[in-house]
């Protein structure tokens, strides 16, 4: 999993934390950034609507802004811009 990582999540939340161990969750942000980068339709559409939800998102573009401020542009493949406007078309 660490090959797809974006780094370091600043705004994630630390559940425990003792001498040896600390267990973090990831933020919404992040987890939607992950999941854009993905963007299987039939496995990752719900857990994107579900993300963008949390983070308040409603339009591909602003997802996509999301994916970017975590992944370069280069590395987010087109098709997933044309997943994200098929999935936040208005309808």
């Amino acid at each position: 999993v660490k090959g797809f990582l974006p780094g370091a999540d600043t705004n994630s939340t630390t559940l425990f934390d003792r001498p040896g161990l600390r267990v973090e969750v990831a933020s919404p942000k992040y987890l939607l950034a992950m999941k854009v980068l993905a963007a299987r339709v039939e496995r990752d559409s719900d857990d994107i609507l579900a993300l963008a939800s949390l983070c308040g998102l409603h339009t591909a573009d602003e997802i996509l802004d999301v994916a970017e401020e975590y992944y370069p542009s280069a590395r987010i493949e087109t098709r997933v811009q044309y997943v994200l406007e098929e999935m936040f078309a208005p309808r």
